[in-house]
C-alpha cells in the first residue's frame, strides 16, 4: 500500500511537469545555447528581410491644395490656384500656380452669382479661398491640369 501511494505521488508530479515542458521556449532566437536549424518558414522570412506585409498594389496618394483662386474658366472647366499650403504631399507646390481640371469634380460653393443654383463652377470667383482635392494613382507623374476630385470655395457670398 505504501508503495502504491509513493507511485501515485511520483506520477502526479510527473503529470504536472509535462505541460510545463510542452510550454517551454524551444530556444529559437534567444542567442544562448546551441544553434538550431531554422524552419522553412523562418528561412523564407529571413531572405525577404521583413516580417511586414508588402504595400497594397494600386494605391496612390491624395493631395490637398489650399490657396487663392487666380483664374476660373467655366468653358474649359478649369481653375488655377495659387497654392499657399496643403497636406504633406502638396507642400512641394507652395507658392506656385497650379491648374486643375474640375469637369468631374464635386464643387461646393455658395451661390455668389445669385442665379439660384449653388455648387457650380461659376460661383467661384478670382480671389476666393479654396481647397482642391486630387488623387494621383501610384506611379503617375504630375502633369497639369490635374484632375480634381473636389473643389471647395471657402469664401462665403455676402
Amino acid at each position: 500500500m505504501h508503495k502504491t501511494k509513493r507511485l501515485i505521488s511520483v506520477l502526479g508530479v510527473a503529470a504536472l511537469a509535462v505541460p510545463g515542458a510542452a510550454l517551454a521556449d524551444p530556444g529559437h532566437g534567444s542567442g544562448h545555447g546551441p544553434a538550431t536549424t531554422p524552419s522553412p518558414v523562418e528561412k523564407q522570412t529571413a531572405t525577404k528581410g521583413s516580417h511586414h506585409s508588402p504595400p497594397a498594389k494600386g494605391r496612390g496618394r491624395n493631395l490637398v491644395f489650399k490657396g487663392i483662386l487666380k483664374a476660373v474658366d467655366t468653358t474649359a472647366s478649369t481653375v488655377t490656384l495659387t497654392v499657399s499650403g496643403g497636406n504633406r504631399a502638396a507642400k512641394a507646390f507652395k507658392g506656385q500656380d497650379v491648374t486643375f481640371d474640375v469637369s468631374k469634380a464635386r464643387i461646393r460653393a455658395a451661390d455668389s452669382n445669385a442665379n439660384g443654383t449653388p455648387n457650380e463652377l461659376a460661383d467661384g470667383k478670382v480671389g476666393d479661398r479654396a481647397v482642391v482635392h486630387v488623387h494621383l494613382a501610384k506611379g503617375t507623374t504630375v502633369t497639369q491640369p490635374l484632375a480634381a476630385r473636389s473643389l471647395v470655395d471657402q469664401t462665403q457670398a455676402r
